[in-house]
């Protein structure tokens, strides 16, 4: 982390929703907005800055929806940090407790930790989709929700890539023909799911983070992301299918491992844009050589 001043523009948000600034140091994580992790005289907290050069800049998936999210779920049992204010590009929120590694604990620590995120994850998928949630422009129906999300991963790849990409075409015509239309309930997907975008205290999950792909949809879309993000890009972190069978136990929904594969050619495709819009859109924080490797990832 390099110690860098913020704009006097957030610099006065962060004073006036959070108190005097001590430090204020950016974080290397992230790609798409610059996180900024800052003490004040009275706490700690991160403020999100969109810089209006990341992959997504420019599109739905922006901080106002994002803060809209963590008001619909500051009443519920979901663990979120607090919103504490926001501006036209930014977000301020409390630094959540914990660490987002799972590095260095044990096998029976990191399956405690993930099954606390699977309830916390099913927490999420019983909330019902109400006016709450209207900044998601909710799709009505399960076969308007099917391909509501790739519809809007499509136009980024229209209005944010410009070099051609032959599979992210064909993917796209083959993921809207083929979407599932048989979801049996709509719910907040947290749209990212896996290791990296929580945080724990080493033996339960603390909190949710990164919620810049929330969307409403198919609960299966989620569990999708945790099979590839966590089992088959990361590993480690338990036995997938007993995670199911916990999620299926907590919500009383019906896991369905056919529209979880499908959801999973979802995720690598949401990965492929997100890579060849982060290069073609050079964002400040952005490290090339980690999209152009996922990019090589994606086309296997």
């Amino acid at each position: 982390m390099t110690t860098t001043e913020l704009s006097p523009d957030l610099e006065q948000l962060v004073t006036e929703k959070a108190g005097k600034i001590v430090s204020c140091n950016r974080s290397e994580a992230g790609a798409s907005r610059i996180t900024w992790l800052i003490e004040t005289n009275r706490q700690q907290c991160v403020l999100r800055e969109d810089t209006g050069d990341g992959p997504v800049a420019g599109t739905p998936l922006n901080l106002t929806r994002e803060a809209s999210v963590y008001r619909a779920l500051a009443e519920t049992n979901v663990k979120i940090p607090k919103l504490y204010g926001t501006a036209d590009n930014a977000i301020l929120m409390e630094m959540a407790s914990g660490s987002p590694d799972l590095g260095g604990l044990s096998k029976d620590a990191i399956e405690s930790v993930i099954d606390s995120y699977v309830d916390s994850l099913a927490d999420l998928h019983l909330i019902e989709v109400d006016e709450r949630f209207a900044a998601l422009n909710p799709p009505t129906d399960p076969a308007q929700a099917a391909t509501a999300n790739v519809s809007l991963w499509a136009e980024i790849l229209e209005t944010r890539v410009r070099r051609p990409s032959p599979l992210a075409t064909f993917a796209t015509a083959w993921l809207l023909d083929h979407a599932p239309r048989d979801a049996e309930r709509l719910v907040v997907c947290h749209g990212d799911v896996g290791p990296g975008n929580f945080m724990h205290d080493g033996q339960k999950l603390t909190a949710m983070l990164d919620w810049e792909f929330v969307h409403v949809g198919d609960p299966m879309d989620d569990l999708a992301w945790l099979a590839f993000r966590g089992h088959h890009f990361g590993g480690g972190i338990g036995d997938f299918y007993q995670q199911l069978d916990r999620w299926e136990a907590r919500t009383g929904f019906t896991v369905s491992r056919k529209r979880i594969a499908y959801y999973r050619i979802v995720v690598m495709y949401v990965w492929l844009v997100s890579c060849l819009a982060a290069l073609d859109n050079g964002a400040r924080n952005l490290n090339r050589f980690t999209y152009l490797n996922l990019i090589t990832l994606m086309n296997v």
